[in-house]
């Protein structure tokens, strides 16, 4: 749940146009970042639009509200 966290923190701050560079700014793999970011997705907590071949990333409000509680 921490590296969840991480993220979800991550994305709120700069909302991320690939997995790549939000994997080096956590200091996670590509495929572990890959997943969580499937798994926030699934939650709720992430919206992903695709812009081409990158993806853009952003916070619901479930996103919001689930770095407010933690």
């Amino acid at each position: 749940m921490e590296d969840l966290f991480s993220v979800l923190w991550a994305v709120n701050r700069t909302p991320v146009s690939n997995q790549r560079s939000l994997a080096e700014q956590l200091h996670m793999s590509v495929g572990k970042v890959n997943g969580l970011l499937r798994e926030a997705e699934e939650r709720g907590f992430l919206t992903v639009a695709k812009e081409g071949k990158q993806s853009r990333v952003g916070l619901t409000e479930a996103g919001r509200r689930m770095l407010e509680r933690t």
